[in-house]
């Protein structure tokens, strides 16, 4: 079990949140491969599983609190049997990411299962899967089967000495089954309403948690306006942008068209445009923006959409879901939905337009469960970015036709579908970069598909040139350490070992000739000596180094903290190639957030710094801030620049391998003739030569057929004379 920070997954293999293949944690999402467990068990599936439960629940239950979720608290056992309960009752319009895992890797889930329970000393897990899905319900039973009869869960689990069982219930299609309270009153076969929570402890997972939680990633269900909707596995931190055109492909229009997005679901406030701009995928830079991860169900909502119209649907889904339990949901709903749909015909008055934010703040927070939020923020974030839209429409009824729009939204051109499917469906391929292969995609605006994408990333990276490495001026052996070099991917990962500053000065004076890429020193013991070494010869000599962690060291402790920190910010000034950069949780202080401050101003080429826990807030941080999101935008726009130079490219080079192809058809044209006629003669020859010697087989067998008729003729002749001469005999002895 491997532990990740967030600063480490920001130092990924991409600019700044990438996600390679093998650090992906579902790595069937897009059934490449069959889902059962023969190829399961291929894919790494129980690796190491019953190493890790020997290791003992104590353990893995550290293992996650020195993860990401660092908040997680133990209780303590009372002695009475605990219980894990998964829920699979995935309802919320737009998320999907829950039907590919059980369609396509039940078995990553059971052993989630197994090792969440067993870390909290559960003999047995209760999947509550949503009515509807009825083929991933069969697909999951039959992958818990395998597993039962391959040892990996019932008795003796994985050969651990464990017993735990896993259990799958259907519900009937209920969305509101998805609360906690009200899915353990429906598997206890009670009605499904919410009720007032007991008291904790209580562990109970959606479906997507269990099998990557100590690994910072997230599944990402997007739709809408983009030309590749799919479900995929990212880091967190991610930028929305990134996300977007990364793996869809970018909007179908091109991202200057975008109007809004739901970024985790439609039970979260909708995102403008601007928002949209700067987001990260991480709880905490949405909950800063007025909006949630939630689900991390991404809707994409180009400007041919009537968001009026959106979130007047969304409404009427939870007045259709609500348990009708608490007055606020039950009646506040229907006010939500009456008001939206007189708003979306201009039918409304504009003193509507607060008495709906009124009635929406009056749900939230009054409600038994949260399904009353979930229908009071779509709306509060509809008021929040378009009012405007709303009082326009109000003032001008007959502008907008609601038909028409819908259309337009669908299919791009006004009552006319057919030619943007054409232009935009199965017969378009596009390549958005390095990290995608060229390939075929469907493109539906409103659902995510089942996608059986291949996806592969294949950025080139160069070889480490570890040969011309010097010894460093210290008299330590860094063999050993410079052995743990990632050549493939040009890293070197020395986290979390408890290394001396002596060490580490060594190791980086040990590195300024290698074309290293990725440097990992986060969780060790390093001071002001080891980024002062860090300062004057990497970020000064090297031209290839562009990611570092030093996340969790104390950097500044001692008498020349500040000044190394000034050390390296001048370095910064001076670094062009340096992309992403963690300081996280190193004691820096607002003096140090000053000296970083001033050095960005003439960095153009850092695109993320990590400096959470650092004290850091006021004018640096928003000076810091302002900076990166400049540098990031230069870099995405030197990125389109080299990609637009490459697809020209690509295109000057198909052309003239076209032009070659035609020459050698030409050229080869009259020889192929030639060809064509000896053939066709040597064909005739040897038709001749055949038909000549059927002849004269069939004359022999004429000629032989001939002989044997000649001699049964003959053999017939001399039987009748023998036989005349026979019957004169006897008339002879007959007369004496």
């Amino acid at each position: 079990m491997s532990t990740k920070t967030r600063a480490d997954l920001l130092a990924g293999s991409g600019a700044y949140g990438g996600l390679t293949d093998q650090d992906r944690i579902f790595t069937n999402l897009y059934g490449e491969q069959d889902w059962r467990l023969k190829d399961a068990l291929k894919r790494g599936d129980y690796h190491l599983t019953k190493e890790i439960m020997c290791m003992g629940p104590d353990w893995i239950v550290q293992e996650i609190k020195d993860s990401v979720y660092a908040d997680v608290v133990e209780p303590e056992s009372d002695g009475r049997p605990s219980f894990l309960v998964v829920n699979a009752d995935e309802s919320e319009p737009g998320t999907c990411k829950d039907r590919e895992i059980m369609r396509k890797d039940p078995h990553k889930l059971i052993e989630g299962c197994l090792l969440s329970g067993y870390a909290m000393r559960a003999r047995a897990a209760y999947i509550y899967i949503r009515g509807e899905y009825f083929n991933e319900a069969v697909v999951l039973d039959e992958a818990i089967h395998e597993a039962y009869a391959a040892g990996l869960i019932g008795k003796n689990a994985c050969g651990s000495g464990y017993d735990f069982d896993v259990y799958l219930h259907r519900g009937a299609g209920a969305y509101i089954c998805g609360e906690e309270t009200a899915l353990i009153e429906s598997l206890e076969g009670r009605t499904g309403k919410p009720r007032l929570k007991p008291p904790f402890p209580l562990v109970l997972d959606c479906l997507d948690v269990l099998p990557p939680l100590p690994m910072g990633t997230k599944l990402f269900a997007i739709s809408g306006h983009v030309k590749n909707p799919m479900v995929v596995e990212e880091s967190m931190s991610i930028p929305l942008q990134e996300l977007i055109e990364k793996h869809c492909g970018g909007m179908r229009n091109g991202w200057d068209t975008l109007q809004a997005c739901i970024p985790g679901g439609s039970s979260v406030p909708v995102l403008n445009k601007a928002q949209c701009d700067e987001a990260l995928m991480e709880f905490d830079d949405l909950r800063a923006k007025g909006s949630g991860l939630g689900t991390a169900a991404v809707t994409m909502f180009d400007d041919s959409v009537d968001m009026v119209g959106a979130i007047r649907r969304l409404s009427h889904f939870y007045k259709h879901e609500s348990c009708g339990q608490c007055t606020p949901c039950r009646e506040g709903t229907s006010w939500l939905e009456d008001i939206l749909i007189r708003m979306e015909k201009g039918d409304a008055d504009k003193r509507e337009i607060p008495m709906l934010e009124e009635i929406s703040r009056q749900i939230e927070g009054h409600t038994i469960c949260a399904l009353g939020d979930a229908a009071a923020w779509p709306v509060q974030g509809l008021l929040r970015h378009f009012k405007k839209d709303i009082e326009d429409r109000i003032d001008d009824p007959s502008s907008f036709d609601p038909e028409k729009a819908f259309q337009y939204a669908w299919s791009g051109d006004p009552f006319d579908n057919d030619e943007w499917v054409d232009e935009h469906g199965d017969k378009m391929k596009y390549s958005p970069g390095d990290n995608l292969r060229e390939q075929k995609f469907d493109l539906n605006p409103h659902f995510c598909p089942n996608t059986r994408r291949r996806y592969r990333t294949r950025k080139k990276i160069a070889l480490m040139n570890s040969e011309d490495n010097e010894e460093g001026e210290s008299s330590i052996d860094v063999s050993d350490w410079l052995s743990k070099i990632d050549h493939k991917t040009c890293s070197l990962d020395v986290s979390n070992l408890s290394l001396s500053d002596e060490l580490g000065d060594a190791i980086i004076r040990s590195l300024p000739a290698t074309t290293l890429v990725k440097l990992e020193f986060g969780g060790n013991n390093f001071s002001s000596i080891t980024i002062s070494a860090l300062a004057a010869v990497l970020l000064k000599k090297n031209t290839s180094l562009q990611h570092i962690s030093l996340d969790s060291n104390p950097l500044t402790y001692g008498k020349n903290g500040i000044e190394s920190i000034s050390k390296l910010a001048k370095s910064l000034e001076e670094n062009t190639v340096l992309r992403t950069l963690s300081l996280w949780r190193c004691g820096i202080g607002l003096q140090g957030c000053a000296v970083l401050s001033k050095a960005l101003q003439h960095n153009t080429t850092l695109v993320s710094l990590e400096i959470g826990y650092n004290n850091c807030a006021g004018s640096d941080a928003r000076s810091m801030k302002e900076q990166l999101s400049r540098n990031r935008k230069q870099y995405y726009d030197e990125l389109a620049l080299a990609a637009q130079a490459k697809e020209v490219e690509r295109k000057a080079s198909l052309l003239k391998l076209q032009e070659q192809e035609q020459i050698q058809k030409e050229k080869g044209a009259v020889e192929w003739l030639a060809d064509e006629k000896a053939k066709r003669e040597e064909t005739r020859r040897d038709e001749m030569e055949r038909q000549q010697l059927e002849a004269q087989k069939e004359q022999a067998y004429k000629q032989r057929m001939e002989q044997i008729n000649l001699m049964e003729e003959e053999r017939k002749a001399a039987t009748k004379k023998g036989k005349k001469k026979k019957g004169k005999g006897k008339k002879g002895k007959k007369k004496k």
